[in-house]
């Protein structure tokens, strides 16, 4: 029948796991180790399992052949259910993959997919709000303070081009991009 899963009678473990305390083998009840497996997505996915006999071709009549080959890459596996927090490896975060690996351990480590997509997915999280930081791409000069001198830049033309071409002087000449912003 596969492999039993244990009922867990009480957080006791996950506790001890969470918080890194030691539990003595002789406690009463530490024998309910916590068994995630059969929360695994991939549970009975792979060749050799105990509960490839419940495929449906096995009660026959389905005119299936007697061993499907299905190759899964082992995302969501009950290893990274274990390990996980929202964002899995938060140092990836703080300082970039690379940079931490080199720094630590001298070398870049590979990762899986799933990692990939968790990584991926944590960068997201101000797309809705990206909207807001949308401002006109100007120089400051139209608006700018009664004692505003700007610094001269070469690529700009003068006041007095300007001047000659009928444009009136102290207005730049850059036209300006309408903001997205509702504010």
């Amino acid at each position: 029948m596969g492999r039993p899963s244990c009922p867990r009678w009480d957080l006791r473990l996950t506790r001890a796991r969470l918080f890194g305390e030691y539990i003595d083998p002789k406690v009463p009840g530490c024998w309910q180790l916590e068994d995630h497996r059969d929360l695994d997505p991939t549970h009975g996915r792979f060749i050799g399992r105990a509960e490839d006999r419940f495929r449906p071709s096995a009660s026959g009549g389905d005119g299936a052949p007697d061993q499907i080959l299905k190759r899964t890459l082992p995302q969501y596996t009950v290893h990274e259910f274990y390990t996980r927090t929202q964002v899995p490896w938060n140092e990836n975060i703080l300082y970039g993959k690379t940079l931490a690996e080199k720094t630590f351990m001298g070398t870049t480590v590979p990762y899986g997919y799933t990692l990939y997509k968790q990584l991926q997915r944590a960068g997201r999280n101000d797309r809705k709000i990206h909207p807001n930081f949308t401002y006109p791409l100007t120089s400051g000069y139209l608006n700018a303070p009664k004692k505003f001198k700007p610094i001269p830049d070469p690529a700009l033309p003068k006041a007095a081009d300007l001047a000659k071409k009928g444009s009136a002087v102290g207005k730049s000449s850059i036209p300006m991009r309408k903001s997205r912003s509702p504010i």
